[in-house]
């Protein structure tokens, strides 16, 4: 269903000329299972909702596609629940759960688990088996209600807790997604790497999803280095397992462009044993040694004197961009000052 759903949606996009909706697709997937869960329960009747051509306001991301995008343009996607209306509302969402690209777990189904920052990245952080739990803010609350209702359209139970400090010490695994870009600071927050630490302090299994860019020069969080254990990189991405370790002598490096699925990646993690193109071992001297530069294929390498000049060609390029970073957030602050004068 989900990818008739999906060219249903491209075809409104082709019509109506309308760019994001494709960057939106899952938004719109789960506001349709959401107004036909409303419909399923009699809040809303198929017949006015599917004539009706305004999206309803259900969702915080609607909202604002209504009010700042569309404003009195009308997007005819209700019209979909003609397909959706006779179809199972479960099944309909676990297909979209599984179409959803999911985030790389490390834990057991049994383990209590806790989720932050992963606002920007909602729906693949879902978790069908109800024994998650996420922290939020109370300006992100809203975001979270769609959950609720999968939970029961499932007949689970997350738990949702607003504007607390995380209990590291109740979960098995805490997950931590960042995206925030490598060069913009916020003096308002706390530094990811810092928030690891902290949370390290209290569980054993600390996990950070990030962008590959984030932390292919780890030098901001060599202070974690020690605690590494395992490494994931996809594509532009990282997953970074965090575990205290006192007697630290080995951290793994697996290559997930090469693992098909789930379950693979669990043997692979269990065996824990090198295999060309798959998985490697480094020591933190290692790590040292090449300028705290976390990559697969480099370790794979025979350390030469090219690898060296790479190191050295990288150290420079982030050194000036760093600078340039700087001296762009002076000459702001000089316009600001003329500005406002």
């Amino acid at each position: 269903m989900i990818p008739s759903i999906l060219e249903e949606l491209r075809g409104i996009e082709r019509q109506k000329n309308l760019r994001f909706i494709g960057k939106k697709e899952n938004t719109f997937i789960a506001y349709l299972i959401y107004l036909k869960y409303l419909c399923d329960k009699k809040d809303y009747s198929y017949d006015d909702v599917i004539e009706n051509e305004r999206l309803y306001e259900i969702m915080p991301d609607i909202i604002r596609m209504n009010r700042y995008f569309l404003k009195e343009d009308k997007l005819p996607v209700n019209r979909i629940l003609i397909q959706l209306r006779k179809y199972n509302i479960k099944d309909l969402l676990l297909e979209f759960l599984s179409y959803v690209h999911k985030p790389i777990y490390l834990h057991e189904d049994k383990d209590k688990i806790a989720y932050l920052n992963i606002e920007s990245n909602l729906f693949s952080f879902y978790h069908e088996k109800g024994n998650a739990t996420y922290y939020m803010k109370s300006i992100d609350a809203s975001r979270y209600e769609i959950f609720k209702v999968f939970d029961e359209i499932l007949g689970i139970h997350n738990d949702y807790v607003v504007d607390q400090e995380l209990k590291v010490e109740d979960f098995n695994y805490v997950y931590i997604f960042d995206d925030i870009p490598r060069f913009r600071k916020n003096s308002n927050k706390e530094n990811i790497f810092d928030q690891v630490r902290r949370y390290m302090l209290h569980n054993e299994n600390v996990v950070l999803i990030t962008n590959y860019n984030k932390i292919s020069s780890f030098r901001e969080g060599r202070f974690l280095a020690r605690g590494i254990q395992t490494i994931l990189l996809d594509h532009l991405n990282a997953t970074i397992h965090f575990k205290d370790q006192s007697d630290k002598k080995e951290i793994t490096i697996i290559n997930h462009n090469q693992i098909k699925d789930s379950n693979q990646l669990k043997r692979i993690i269990k065996n824990n044993r090198k295999q060309k193109g798959v998985l490697l071992k480094i020591t933190l001297d290692d790590l040292i040694e090449n300028h705290y530069r976390i990559g697969f294929h480099l370790y794979e390498l025979e350390k030469t004197h090219v690898i060296k000049d790479i190191n050295k060609i990288v150290d420079e390029n982030t050194y000036y961009l760093e600078r340039l970073n700087h001296i762009n957030e002076k000459v702001e602050k000089e316009i600001n000052k003329l500005l406002n004068r």
